[in-house]
């Protein structure tokens, strides 16, 4: 591990986590600490591992996700595998049909 005290201009934030479903999908008082968290960190390219929403709006959905991560306007989420994984961007980039996130 180590730190800097200044960030090089034109540097990309990254972050990745594991968000084991949003903490089964909770809200509270209408939000999910998780999102919270997310949407605070100012990165740049946010991806996440366990991604998980619902339809039942008593949970989180994907409204819920998009409008928390409205920074983020460039997104992408795969639920064809075990355990699905989502991509948000706050840069413009292509995604390819040809292979999944």
């Amino acid at each position: 591990n180590s730190t800097v005290e200044t960030i090089p201009d034109g540097s990309i934030k990254f972050l990745s986590y594991n968000v084991m479903g949003f903490n089964n999908l909770e809200k509270k008082e209408g939000k999910n600490p998780i999102l919270s968290y997310l949407a605070d960190s100012e990165a740049d390219i946010i991806c996440l591992q366990e991604y998980n929403s619902t339809k039942n709006k008593k949970y989180l959905t994907d409204e819920d996700i998009r409008k928390a991560l409205k920074a983020y306007p460039f997104h992408s989420q795969s639920g064809k595998r075990r355990q699905p994984v989502g991509l948000f961007l706050q840069i413009p980039h292509t995604f390819s049909t040809s292979h999944q996130v």
